[in-house]
């Protein structure tokens, strides 16, 4: 899902700004006047407008604000690079605001795929990261939902489809369950990727991620009456379940690509205990 470009929304401050050409339920969002520095409180701190998305909830779509805040807290979790997010509570509508990355309030268009490789390449801890980080949420729509931003430091955008997916399921939880050992066997940045040797840094940092912290970004959906209590665990359920079976399916993953023939993890590396060494966090990293 790639977001509305800055001329498809209106930019008057203070409300909700549908426009006829908002795409999956993007709203566009002024959050202060001007995008500028409107106000200097004292000791170094100013107040700043900046550009940002809120992805609402729609008809066809009621999980897309639960899909796109639990996939992209994961992440912020994780240490995969994403928008700064946050639930918007508006009068009595609810949506996912996530931080519009781009020079002068501008958008950074998504990744092409003829410049994908390149980025990869540039980035490919990152890149990793963002595909054990999809593995993990059920994330099947990376197509051109990365970012680069000047530093070659790749971001990844748009989780919508994530967890119960695009669709409008009768029984979300009872497709939470059907769907808690899908693997994906194919993904965007995998065939760009130099080698299989960052993964395990990654699935280390999912073990180290408590149950705890996962059932709280559940809860603040709950809190914001986005879902039942049982779907709150179900989801809560859903991603424990993965984080512990994240390493035996990135190894079903690295088995499609015959590129990764060589890169054999053996069970023990694909699926570490919870009190394995977890890789520190630094940008840039490629071999953690």
């Amino acid at each position: 899902m790639v977001p509305p470009s800055p001329s498809d929304y209106n930019r008057d401050a203070g409300d909700w700004m549908p426009r006829a050409r908002a795409r999956g339920g993007y709203v566009g969002v002024r959050v202060t006047a001007d995008g500028l520095a409107v106000e200097s409180p004292g000791g170094g701190l100013e107040l700043v407008g900046f550009e940002s998305y809120v992805r609402r909830n729609t008809h066809e779509r009621p999980f897309a604000v639960v899909n796109d805040f639990i996939g992209t807290s994961v992440a912020l979790a994780l240490g995969v690079p994403v928008p700064p997010n946050a639930i918007l509570e508006y009068r009595s509508e609810r949506g996912h605001l996530s931080l519009a990355y781009g020079k002068g309030g501008m958008t950074t268009p998504p990744l092409t795929s003829s410049a994908l490789k390149e980025a990869v390449k540039g980035d490919p801890w990152a890149a990793t990261g963002i595909v054990v980080l999809d593995q993990w949420i059920l994330n099947e729509d990376r197509y051109e939902n990365v970012l680069q931003l000047p530093g070659r430091e790749l971001v990844a955008i748009d989780h919508d489809n994530a967890l119960l997916g695009h669709e409008n399921p009768l029984d979300p939880t009872a497709a939470l369950l059907a769907s808690r050992d899908r693997v994906l066997t194919r993904h965007e940045l995998v065939e760009h990727l130099p080698s299989w040797d960052n993964v395990l840094g990654w699935v280390a940092r999912a073990k180290a991620i408590t149950d705890a912290e996962l059932r709280r970004m559940c809860l603040r959906c709950y809190d914001s009456d986005l879902v039942s209590a049982s779907l709150r665990d179900a989801l809560a359920d859903f991603l424990i379940y993965r984080r512990q079976s994240v390493g035996a399916m990135m190894e079903t993953l690295r088995k499609s690509y015959s590129v990764f023939t060589d890169d054999l993890l053996t069970s023990e590396e694909a699926d570490p205990d919870d009190d394995g060494d977890v890789a520190p966090m630094v940008p840039g990293q490629v071999n953690p």
